[in-house]
């Protein structure tokens, strides 16, 4: 049977009473008093188990080890407040954890809730967001040490104070589990992943990148209150393993992408749909990946250049698209092209709207792109009224580009003019529309819009009648 020494802490003020009402005195804040507190310990075959006997995963304490003790404040930050340390006194399945707590006679009277204690502790524990599963180095003691995160609860009525000692209340209670504490649960799961490539032989990584694309992503920190702050989880190991372990906050039916790196730098990934991790539980996951390759930007690139979507590594046969940025309006693509084993490709022609889609062959591509200066001018409109003049494809173009000019007009107003540079154009309009090649300068264009005939009559405009005429008639 577990015990726990802690507190059932119980206040009596006793008041002075006469017939005539006594003034109120407030009292005054009594100092933090230090108390000890032990408790014997088991971690349960679903709880912390962090050691490997016959490809199963076993809970043992090591001594040392260290146990905060919180309390609930429910009225401010951070949500738990810190009383006391507990270190475990041996190492194996059963230790005695050991240690003091401090509060004041107010903050003991003021616990009604779960009295928590918290493993492990860090140099690094922050009591505002205590589960940091950040900087991860893929190994089983380094988990124990810093991620395997448990709590374990007991409510303040089991407790009593004894000189100076919290002790476990020794009276018979209707439910005997709650002798059973400190009940530890775990914040996470044990994931322990073998990787490999397709035929089997062992990957070396040096580093494991564990991307969720079903959620917000893997859960790297999380506090009492807030919601976690989520992302790709990347594991760096000390030295490069084909074994790499990882504490891996809750996933339920997720979509999980593994993208490993080896000491060539070479690049493996898999994708696994449907996959749940409980907390509490290890999971043994072997891992066949595959060879990803890399489409590489050439940094030499001037004035523009050159982006990949949806994703800069990719399998063999997948399509990602370039799109291309040139730095100003001044400048435009003059070459494209890709590069693998040996060979160049030229693009240039096959770009449309400043992108191209490809597939991925079975090799890195180097990406490479020039930029061209160009001089560019205007169309300006110069004073249209009663409609208005669009341009395509741009009302800043380069000399020689082909123009379109679409004139809209208002309503009640029909297209009756247009002049470009001065010289009236109006016969060469089509359906509204005019085109020209652009010269090596500016451009003004202006037309003009005239009310449709007959419409004064529908904005009550009656002209005038002759009434004998439609008397007579």
């Amino acid at each position: 049977m577990k015990k726990i020494f802690s507190v059932l802490m119980l206040a009596t003020v006793m008041a002075a009473c006469s017939y005539e009402e006594q003034p109120q005195i407030p009292e005054e804040p009594l100092a933090p008093k230090t108390y000890t507190m032990t408790i014997e310990a088991t971690k349960g075959s679903d709880t912390r188990a962090l050691g490997l006997v016959d490809n199963a995963l076993y809970a043992a304490w090591k001594k040392g080890e260290k146990v905060k003790v919180l309390v609930p404040i429910f009225d401010q930050t951070p949500y738990y407040l810190m009383i006391g340390e507990l270190t475990a006194q041996g190492d194996g399945l059963k230790t005695i954890l050991k240690g003091t707590v401090t509060m004041t006679p107010q903050e003991i009277a003021a616990v009604s809730q779960d009295i928590v204690f918290i493993f492990p502790v860090v140099s690094t524990f922050d009591l505002e967001c205590p589960f940091n599963y950040t900087g991860q180095i893929g190994t089983l003691e380094s988990i124990a040490e810093q991620f395997d995160y448990t709590f374990a609860f007991d409510s303040p009525n089991n407790y009593k104070l004894v000189d100076n000692e919290i002790v476990i209340n020794d009276e018979v209670v209707s439910n005997p589990t709650n002798y059973q504490i400190p009940s530890y649960f775990n914040m996470q799961a044990i994931v322990r992943f073998n990787l490999m490539n397709q035929s089997g032989y062992p990957i070396y990584a040096t580093s494991l990148r564990v991307h969720d694309s079903a959620t917000n992503g893997i859960v790297l920190r999380w506090d009492y209150l807030n919601e976690p702050d989520c992302g790709d989880m990347e594991i760096v190991p000390g030295n490069p393993s084909n074994e790499i372990w990882a504490a891996i906050c809750q996933l339920y039916s997720s979509s999980i992408t593994l993208t490993a790196t080896d000491v060539d730098n070479n690049i493996y990934t898999v994708t696994q749909d449907g996959v749940t991790w409980k907390p509490g539980n290890y999971y043994t996951v072997n891992v066949k990946m595959k060879p990803c390759h890399r489409v590489i930007i050439d940094p030499n690139m001037e004035h523009g250049t050159v982006q990949v979507s949806p994703s800069e590594t990719l399998l063999n046969g997948e399509m990602f698209t370039l799109t291309i940025v040139p730095e100003s309006a001044n400048y435009v693509l003059e070459y494209l092209s890709y590069s693998f084993n040996g060979m160049e490709i030229p693009l240039t022609e096959y770009v449309e709207n400043n992108t191209i889609q490809i597939s991925m062959p079975d090799a890195d591509v180097v990406i490479k792109a020039t930029f061209k200066y160009v001089e560019l001018y205007s169309i300006i409109d110069d004073g249209t009224t009663n409609g208005s003049i669009s341009i395509s494809p741009s009302s800043v173009v380069e000399a020689g580009t082909w123009v379109t000019l679409t004139m809209t007009p208002c309503n009640n107003y029909v297209f009756e003019s247009l002049t470009v540079d001065n010289v009236d154009r109006t016969s060469e309009v089509v359906l509204n529309k005019y085109s020209f090649e652009m010269p090596d300068h500016d451009v003004n264009v202006t037309a003009t819009f005239v009310e449709t005939p007959g419409v004064g009559a529908g904005r009550g405009d009656y002209g005038t009648v002759n009434r004998g005429t439609w008397n007579n008639n």
